[in-house]
């Protein structure tokens, strides 16, 4: 409050001693929160005498004070007026606090019953004491109430109203004092509020950690699949001691070695001893599929591989065959373990061709996939997501930390600061400037975690990502002021910020690829906030397309868009009388 009046750091701290000495408040050093109802109503006291002011409006300033430190208060009050010349005007129930007044004016029921020195006014009604002025003149207007007399009112001479010109100079609309008095106060509340400091700092951390953590890994791997081979009559055992001829010799069924390729697959085995009980398993949730051979598949694998493919019976080719019964509930996890089961079927066979001097390539489709142009020919699923997730939560951070800020000031007010000149627009740009400070360092943190740490693919201008990003993070900030503005409970501002990310994560393509949705919601993506922003992220880290590519600077401008629709918003919200601060 010093900086917001315009007094240096030496006259703050001289007259908050002298103004602690005189009200006997506690150790300066002491956080209001832990001081008492009594000690707070001091303080705030204090906060209105720091700067000397020439005008004072109190409002029962010494009620449930102790008699003597309230007799102290008055005679402070009393040498301001007499010796400084200033002005105080008190509001009190109490009229024993008005008793000292020059001047005072009886209400009742929104009537002036009376304006006049204690003096006059106790010498006008016959009275000894305000208290007995008072019940007179309260009598005289319920007198009036039941008789058609004129109302005590009338009584008194009425006044026109007249155009005065202002008594001050309007406060300019900037003054750098205020704003940085609010901005010293948002850094305070940041530094004494540690636990909330830290949790929008790490936030970012603890997203990039398991961004990595759950989805880079695969999903099929050590998965159980359950094996039925009529060819292991006594299980593991029948993998040794057994003798097979083709192209070359043979000492293991060939179950048991497709058994080995699922273990460096890191897919883990269990044999059964028939279907039906391995079928039974899968339902279970025992394993996530069950897969059958056929007695003699290692003779029809040889066979099936030295035939000729016009001449190999039909009975040789189905007993080559090895039949897969499995659990497709689960998309990622059934899909993965395909992939690897197919995988593993083509390294065993090529590995046989190979021992019959065959090309092991005819075994493959006639499509040769070169090196991708952009990407790389095996994706993962984390490079899809991270310019998704990255995009979404920094817009919602914003919103986080701005509605919360936004819903606090209006819980304690801005009366006070608002009166001594600060405007909502310094009081709107100091959080900005906290809030885009907490924002470059929440967008470093997941960058450096995902890009640096890990090192996922990054062909791009990285910086173009950081502008970006930024970018999402002030359109976050007003957004987050429109819902701190509108709403008028901490609970529905959350929940209204919930309910847009939720939304985000299913429309601005972070699940799902938009080339995968309903073809009119493809047609009206673009009008959403985020969605082009992830586009624009994914074209540059992936594509290393620049800011001319129309992906790029689309996402781009509908970023700028959105935030100038915002700023208006809170502009229009901010000057609305039912949603001030």
């Amino acid at each position: 409050y010093g900086k917001l009046y315009g007094m240096d750091k030496e006259e703050v701290k001289s007259r908050g001693q002298e103004l602690v000495a005189f009200l006997e408040l506690p150790d300066s050093k002491r956080l209001i929160g832990t001081l008492s109802g009594g000690q707070q109503r001091r303080l705030s006291f204090a906060v209105t005498l720091l700067h000397d002011p020439d005008l004072l409006i109190l409002d029962e300033p010494t009620v449930g004070i102790d008699p003597v430190l309230s007799a102290a208060i008055w005679e402070r009050l009393l040498e301001m007026t007499t010796c400084q010349r200033k002005t105080i005007i008190i509001t009190t129930h109490y009229i024993e606090e008005a008793k000292q007044a020059h001047m005072i004016g009886l209400m009742r029921d929104g009537v002036l019953l009376a304006e006049q020195s204690p003096t006059a006014l106790m010498v006008s009604q016959g009275c000894d004491s305000l208290e007995e002025a008072f019940l007179a003149l309260s009598q005289r207007q319920e007198t009036s109430r039941f008789d058609d007399a004129q109302s005590v009112e009338l009584s008194y001479p009425t006044t026109q109203k007249k155009s005065l010109p202002p008594l001050v100079d309007p406060y300019p609309y900037w003054k750098t004092n205020r704003f940085m008095a609010q901005l010293t106060k948002n850094t305070r509340w940041l530094i004494r509020n540690v636990f909330a400091t830290m949790f929008f700092l790490l936030l970012p951390a603890s997203i990039a950690l398991m961004c990595e953590f759950v989805l880079s890994h695969n999903p099929g791997a050590h998965r159980t699949i359950g094996i039925v081979s009529l060819e292991l009559a006594d299980g593991l055992a029948s993998c040794t001691g057994q003798e097979y001829e083709g192209c070359g010799s043979y000492d293991r069924p060939f179950t048991c070695r497709f058994m080995d390729y699922l273990v460096n697959s890191s897919i883990e085995t269990k044999i059964y001893d028939s279907l039906e009980e391995g079928k039974e398993a899968t339902r279970k949730n025992e394993v996530w599929g069950v897969l059958e051979f056929n007695a003699n598949y290692t003779d029809s694998a040889l066979d099936r591989i030295q035939h000729d493919i016009f001449s190999t019976p039909e009975s040789v080719v189905e007993s080559s065959f090895i039949n897969a019964y499995m659990d497709m509930s689960n998309m990622w996890v059934s899909t993965f373990l395909r992939r690897e089961l197919l995988l593993d079927v083509r390294m065993m066979i090529q590995g046989f061709l190979k021992d019959c001097d065959i090309n092991p390539h005819l075994l493959d489709i006639p499509v040769q996939f070169k090196p991708a142009i952009f990407g790389s020919n095996s994706p993962t699923y984390l490079q899809f997501f991270i310019p998704g997730v990255v995009c979404t939560f920094a817009f919602y951070l914003s919103i986080m930390y701005t509605t919360a800020a936004i819903m606090f000031e209006k819980s304690v007010g801005l009366e006070r600061s608002l009166v001594a000149g600060m405007t909502k627009t310094e009081v709107v740009i100091a959080h900005s400037v906290v809030q885009i400070v907490i924002a470059i360092v929440q967008e470093l943190t997941i960058l450096v975690i995902l890009y640096y740490c890990f090192d996922n693919p990054c062909r791009g201008n990285m910086n173009l990502v950081i502008v970006l990003l930024i970018m999402l993070q002030i359109m976050g900030l007003f957004y987050g002021l429109v819902l701190g503005l509108f709403f008028t409970s901490q609970r529905d501002a959350t929940n209204a910020g919930i309910g847009t990310v939720n939304a985000l994560f299913m429309l601005a393509g972070l699940v799902w690829p938009v080339e995968g949705m309903h073809y009119i919601l493809r047609n009206v993506l673009w009008a959403i906030p985020v969605q082009p922003a992830v586009e624009a992220y994914r074209a540059i880290v992936m594509r290393d397309w620049h800011i001319s590519h129309p992906v790029v600077y689309k996402g781009f401008l509908s970023t700028s868009i959105w935030t100038a629709i915002f700023i208006l918003a809170t502009i229009a919200l901010a000057r609305s009388n039912k949603t001030s601060l």
